[in-house]
């Protein structure tokens, strides 16, 4: 839930890491649920790869070698700059560098942030009631949040999943349909609308 994900976002602030800032971990979580980057996305980011002035993020190494470019929600963009602020990253070090590092400069790997990620769930009690959560999910969460917004907005979800799978990388439409499938509401609401559409075409 976004409560959860804000928990996640806060937990870091009581860790104590030898190697890492709270700061690096708490932008890490919330860019991956507020932009449905694959965990593995998100690590090879580098500085140059943020986009200051347009707010955007370019996805260089995605899956199939495929390349996107993610606009952020303002408050997306803002937190990324109060990181880099907060981590004295600014725009004359090298753009070669890791978004995410280490205090020691080196690129964070997938082991040490899965180990992190499972003590963030254990401070905020995540895991007593979820069960095991991977950095991965929190990629479902963003595309299930996209979705149920859209729905409570009354948009057309048919509409909203090309786009969305783009800012996610799916290779193929059917691979972001499967959220729709995944929640039943969202799949009556979506199958529904399509009902709507398709009867007033014949009808006309």
């Amino acid at each position: 839930s976004e409560q959860e994900a804000t928990q996640l976002m806060d937990a870091p602030s009581v860790l104590k890491h030898r190697t890492l800032h709270p700061a690096t971990i708490s932008c890490l979580v919330g860019l991956l649920y507020c932009c449905g980057l694959r965990i593995g996305e998100a690590l090879r980011l580098d500085l140059a790869d943020f986009d200051r002035a347009a707010g955007t993020l370019l996805v260089r190494h995605g899956k199939f070698g495929k390349q996107r470019r993610i606009p952020l929600h303002p408050s997306a963009r803002q937190a990324l700059l109060d990181y880099l602020a907060q981590r004295k990253i600014h725009s004359r070090i090298d753009p070669h560098t890791p978004l995410f590092a280490s205090t020691e400069g080196k690129p964070l790997i997938y082991s040490s942030v899965h180990r992190l990620f499972g003590r963030l769930l254990q401070i905020t009690g995540i895991a007593q009631r979820r069960g095991p959560v991977r950095p991965h999910d929190l990629r479902h969460s963003f595309a299930s949040t996209v979705l149920r917004r859209a729905a409570k907005d009354h948009a057309d979800l048919y509409a909203i999943l090309p786009k969305l799978a783009t800012v996610m990388g799916h290779v193929s439409f059917s691979s972001t349909q499967i959220y729709l499938h995944a929640d039943p509401v969202l799949l009556a609401r979506a199958g529904n609308a399509f009902r709507q559409s398709f009867f007033d075409t014949v009808n006309r």
